[in-house]
């Protein structure tokens, strides 16, 4: 029903628009810039509507297109979208950020700034993204409870932090570094299962990361 995508320039984005065309892009705010790369959400459009969207620079100036703070290496930022179920009373908010794989700083700061957003909205929350840092760190202890509105999908599911959870492999298809891509849900969802996926067609894979999938239900009450 919804996807992330992360390190998307425009042209590349424009080409999973046209081949998914069920699908609707949240980029109604955005400034443009061919050299930029963009987090981006993607949602069906038989099942949500889009009632609103925005997105804002992780830095000291989130307003300032391509700004960046704390010795990131590159400008990072968060996407995100208030969507209507159609159908439904029934509102959700999705986000999609990539945060610093170079400065733990900016990860730190960057994550802070996120739960910021998080804890002021009104609706359910899901948070899709390369955060560039694994289970355990400071990053994920910022937007995970006790200290953060978020819990990771896959832990929620009791899944191993081993090989099989890796997402980054370099177009390799040999995982390293660890489980970076990370789908985190607020307490009105019901996580009922995850995987990290794997496909391919002869050994070429679309994205030098795994692709992570959750399938979630929003709870009745």
């Amino acid at each position: 029903h919804v996807l992330g995508t992360q390190e998307g320039k425009p042209s590349m984005l424009e080409f999973v628009t046209e081949n998914l065309p069920d699908y609707g892009i949240s980029a109604d705010s955005r400034h443009w810039d061919d050299y930029c790369q963009y987090p981006t959400l993607y949602y069906l459009k038989d099942h949500f509507i889009l009632m609103e969207s925005s997105e804002f620079w992780l830095s000291q100036t989130p307003s300032v297109h391509l700004s960046k703070s704390w010795e990131s290496a590159f400008p990072r930022m968060i996407s995100h979208a208030l969507l209507k179920v159609r159908q439904s009373e029934k509102q959700i908010w999705l986000a999609v950020t990539h945060l610093d794989h170079i400065s733990e700083r900016a990860r730190i700061e960057g994550a802070k700034m996120i739960r910021a957003w998080a804890v002021q909205r009104q609706a359910p929350i899901l948070l899709l993204g390369d955060f560039n840092d694994v289970p355990g760190s400071e990053v994920h202890r910022i937007l995970n409870k006790p200290f953060g509105p978020f819990s990771d999908s896959w832990q929620v599911m009791g899944k191993a932090e081993d090989k099989q959870s890796y997402t980054q492999h370099g177009f390799t298809g040999v995982p390293t570094k660890g489980r970076i891509d990370w789908i985190l849900a607020t307490a009105e969802f019901t996580v009922l299962d995850v995987s990290v996926v794997r496909d391919h067609k002869a050994g070429r894979y679309p994205s030098d990361h795994f692709p992570f999938l959750a399938d979630l239900e929003l709870k009745e009450n």
